[in-house]
């Protein structure tokens, strides 16, 4: 009896669980599609080749809505489509950065009209730091390093 009230729990406890995320390690694809629906924006597929990148975007809702993309190098939109229609986004990704997917209708950004989607690849590496000339750099706790000498002395 207790073996079945344990099997019981469990089946319970799986068919409460949340469904699983999105896929965000999938293969980098250049083309993929994207979904605009009452209230949410869905690609395709979630990771993106870093370069040349072409987004096919339908309003499969019942609203009319439009899609923002955003990232580093990268800000493109639709015009507002209406129920239907559909365009095409073409840009020029970065590697290892995010792009935020929104659509931009009053109100239904907030209404979950929202995604991000990763590019694969190394993140790119922070610009260097500059010195002047005559300066040093900070030590720890932004303290000069000062000149090179023995230990204890300052």
């Amino acid at each position: 009896m207790r073996r079945l009230l344990l099997a019981v729990a469990a089946f319970a406890a799986a068919c409460a669980a949340p469904p699983a995320p999105h896929d965000t390690t999938g293969p980098p694809v250049s083309r993929t599609s994207v979904g605009l629906t009452e209230w949410s924006v869905r690609l395709r597929d979630h990771v993106l080749a870093p370069g040349k990148v072409v987004l096919d975007v339908t309003n499969a809702g019942a609203t009319a809505h439009d899609l923002v993309v955003t990232g580093p190098g990268v800000a493109v939109r639709t015009p507002v489509l209406p129920p239907g229609a559909g365009s095409t986004l073409r840009f020029t990704a970065a590697p290892g950065t995010r792009l935020e997917l929104v659509c931009s209708v009053a109100g239904h950004e907030l209404m979950g009209m929202r995604a991000s989607v990763r590019v694969a690849g190394p993140r790119p590496a922070p610009a260097p730091v500059r010195h002047r000339a005559g300066t040093a750099a900070a030590g720890p706790a932004g303290r000069s390093a000062g000149p090179a000498g023995p230990p204890g002395r300052p």
